[in-house]
């Protein structure tokens, strides 16, 4: 993959939301700071050459600018995926890729009530923050799950290299990114 097809996602940055700072325990003292942060890492690390898969959630809350509005700050090229946050549908409900000869479903909620048909392959999400790291951590070899929130990769988007860097297929359990892996016997 050369430097001008580079292909990264994330999910769930919640611009705007004052409450997700509590709720999810992100380091920030308010709004502003969270917001400025996100952005700094987002264009930090992604080019206007880039693509980035974004899994919904863009922003959230009362006075919240329109993701559209965010869209037009943050660099590269921005496949949307909608998310249940996200007030004005701007892109897909999932999208189905295949990278490396592995199938992926992107989609925002992957509860089994929010998935659009049976999937017995990759799911790379949203939605699931760092809320309930037991059942959707980072990677869940297990049910095949990669949690693609804000809080569990470091508030900066991944690179696809980067993930398969990981070797998913070898990982039954990994909580964040920072963590060490647990793998398969």
């Amino acid at each position: 993959m050369n430097c001008n097809n580079r292909i990264f996602l994330i999910a769930d940055t919640h611009f705007d939301h004052q409450a997700i700072i509590s709720m999810c325990k992100r380091p920030f003292k308010n709004k502003g700071q969270m917001n400025r942060f996100l952005l700094r890492r987002w264009n930090e690390t992604i080019t206007q050459k880039d693509t980035v898969y974004f899994l919904g959630d863009m922003s959230c809350g009362h006075n919240a600018k329109a993701a559209s509005t965010w869209l037009k700050e943050l660099n590269g090229n921005i496949i949307f995926i909608n998310g249940n946050h996200d007030k004005y549908k701007l892109g897909k409900e999932y999208e189905i890729v295949n990278w490396a000869g592995i199938e992926f479903l992107l989609i925002h909620d992957p509860s089994p009530a929010k998935m659009p048909f049976t999937w017995n392959s990759w799911v790379i999400h949203g939605h699931k923050h760092n809320n309930d790291l037991e059942n959707f951590p980072f990677i869940n070899g297990i049910t095949k799950t990669i949690n693609l929130g804000v809080e569990v990769i470091n508030y900066r988007p991944l690179s696809l290299k980067d993930l398969f860097t990981l070797n998913i297929n070898e990982i039954k359990y990994m909580r964040t990114i920072e963590d060490k892996p647990v793998l398969f016997n």
